[in-house]
C-alpha cells in the first residue's frame, strides 16, 4: 500500500508498505498532491518492469535499489539491505505490493 504525508516542509511524500506497515521504499518530496498520485499510478502500471528498479551499492557495502519515475530518475528510495538476496527480496516485494495500487492518506 502506498502512505502519502506530508513532510516537515508541507511536501508530499509516500512510503510504499507491506501489509504489516515495513517501509519498503520512500519518494521524494512533491509539492503537488496531483504530482505524487501521477507518480505512484505510473509505478503501480509499471512495477513489474525490471527497468523502473535500480540497484545500488552505497559505500559501506549495503545495497538498495531506487524505483525510477517516466523520465528514469529516482522517484523513491529503499531501505539498505545486506545481502544481494536482501535486495532481491526487497524488489520482490516492492512488486508485489505496488501493484495492488491502494494508496492511503494519512494528514
Amino acid at each position: 500500500m502506498f502512505y502519502i504525508e506530508k513532510d516537515e516542509n508541507n511536501n508530499y511524500v509516500f512510503h510504499l508498505k507491506s501489509d504489516d506497515r515495513h517501509t519498503i521504499a520512500s519518494s521524494k518530496p512533491y509539492s503537488k498532491i496531483s504530482e505524487i498520485k501521477e507518480e505512484i499510478n505510473y509505478i503501480a502500471q509499471n512495477t513489474n518492469l525490471d527497468r523502473i528498479y535500480e540497484r545500488k551499492t552505497n559505500k559501506n557495502g549495503q545495497f538498495y535499489f531506487n524505483i525510477l519515475d517516466q523520465g528514469l530518475q529516482t522517484a523513491a528510495a529503499s531501505q539498505l539491505y545486506n545481502s544481494k538476496v536482501g535486495l532481491e527480496n526487497g524488489i520482490k516485494a516492492a512488486k508485489e505490493f505496488a501493484k495492488q495500487h491502494q494508496i492511503k492518506k494519512v494528514f
